[in-house]
């Protein structure tokens, strides 16, 4: 089976703050070699790799900027090993209920900061990753509707973008958790998996996204 005949569920929530990231040193290992923005999803699942199609689709303007996505499925070495740095996110080895969004970030100084700016809701908690000389990237991992708005707030149309932006900033994240898991736990029973013999071909687009871990 091709490794982008995957799946993801795209319909949010967040899970609760779990345990903490792993040490300082392994977030400055994972911070020099994972993308600004990763995706991790079941690759099992056939709805969620056409959500991941869809967003490879319209997250074609950014090329080049902050809002660039990746993608790497949960079942992958690659994506075991990203997961991994975040005991946690999710509840077992074999439960991918989830989709898990990595987001890597400049650390900004405390006199940088706006006054007023929101900060990271529903994330994995994380310590800061030193990088190359004295600047820093803080790793965090979102999950569940958490994950999915701020994916769509880095959609291209604005529509998409706006709405993402407003859910994650209004809605309470136990609400959006509870549409979430709905449609989470009936994933394979409403939309098959990708071993049943239905796959979906990868796009170029899809294909110039996928990450792999760098040696």
């Amino acid at each position: 089976m091709h490794p982008l005949q995957l799946a993801t569920e795209f319909v949010g929530a967040s899970l609760p703050i779990a345990s903490p990231a792993m040490t300082t040193a392994a977030l400055d290992r994972l911070a020099k070699r994972v993308p600004l923005n990763l995706i991790l999803f079941d690759g099992e699942c056939l709805f969620c790799n056409r959500q991941i199609h869809f967003v490879a689709r319209h997250n074609l303007a950014h090329d080049d900027d902050a809002n660039r996505m990746h993608f790497v499925h949960l079942q992958s070495s690659d994506g075991r090993t990203v997961a991994n740095h975040f005991p946690g996110a999710l509840r077992s080895a074999t439960d991918l209920d989830t989709i898990l969004l990595i987001e890597k970030r400049r650390v900004v100084a405390p006199t940088q900061r706006k006054e007023g700016s929101a900060s990271f809701r529903s994330a994995v908690p994380s310590s800061p990753a030193t990088l190359a000389g004295d600047e820093k990237f803080e790793v965090k991992c979102y999950t569940k509707s958490a994950a999915i708005f701020r994916i769509g707030m880095k959609l291209d149309r604005k529509l998409y973008s706006r709405l993402a932006t407003f859910a994650y900033y209004v809605l309470p994240s136990w609400l959006a958790d509870i549409g979430y898991d709905f449609v989470a736990k009936r994933r394979f029973s409403l939309y098959g998996r990708t071993d049943d013999g239905v796959c979906v071909k990868p796009t170029a687009e899809m294909q110039a996204r996928v990450w792999k871990l760098p040696p």
